[in-house]
């Protein structure tokens, strides 16, 4: 019996040898499989890291692609004001020219005129007056009847001479007299060459010649 203890000893040492070494394999075993995984999330960390840097950059690459189309267009913009603003200036010089043109040709053509109205007005007097054709006889007929109607007019006049200066009947106005009431301020005349008498206020004026009586 005391010599089988040794031995159940001895094999009660292997065996706890065993199952510690046993034990210290699994952890050893647990262990290194921790660290590969630890190892395995380090890696996706790492990745994920790497793509999201990627997708910061895509996205700052978009927003440049997005800038850079502005500033193409701006330029794009900003060139096509610059062809108007051209094209306004052009069409502005040809508008003052075209101005210009026309003011020296008004001027021109001003000076044109006056130069034509000074030579006609030269024509016009160094041309003979224009011949005035004499009137035609009057006839006789014709000769009384404006000789009574200057008689009728001399009458009227003494009348309103009489009236505004309070004559009497019995006087008698001389032609100076009566020209401020007749037309021109002067006297008719008999066309036939009669000589009229003015008579005081009670009597007609009347001609010398035989019929050119007032009725």
């Amino acid at each position: 019996m005391k010599k089988l203890i040794p031995w159940l000893v001895a094999v009660v040492a292997l065996g706890a040898a065993g199952y510690s070494f046993n034990e210290t394999k699994q952890a050893n075993t647990a262990a290194a499989a921790l660290q590969q995984q630890v190892a395995d999330l380090q890696t996706v960390k790492a990745e994920n890291e790497t793509l999201k840097a990627a997708q910061v950059s895509t996205s700052e690459l978009e927003r440049l692609r997005q800038d850079s189309h502005e500033v193409l267009k701006l330029r794009n913009e900003v060139q096509q004001l610059h062809t108007e603003q051209t094209a306004l200036k052009s069409a502005a010089q040809t508008a003052q020219n075209s101005y210009q043109a026309a003011q020296a040709q008004a001027q021109a053509a001003q000076l044109q005129a006056q130069a034509a109205q000074a030579q006609l007005q030269t024509a016009r007097q160094a041309a003979p007056p224009p011949a005035v054709a004499p009137a035609p006889p009057m006839s006789p007929e014709t000769m009384m009847n404006q000789c009574i109607n200057n008689l009728r007019q001399i009458d009227a006049a003494k009348n309103q001479w009489a009236l505004e200066n309070g004559k009497t009947s019995a006087a008698t106005p001389k032609e100076e007299d009566l020209a401020p009431y007749l037309k021109g301020n002067v006297v008719p005349t008999c066309p036939a060459g009669g000589v009229y008498t003015l008579n005081a206020l009670d009597k007609s004026p009347t001609c010398s010649i035989e019929g050119h009586v007032l009725p």
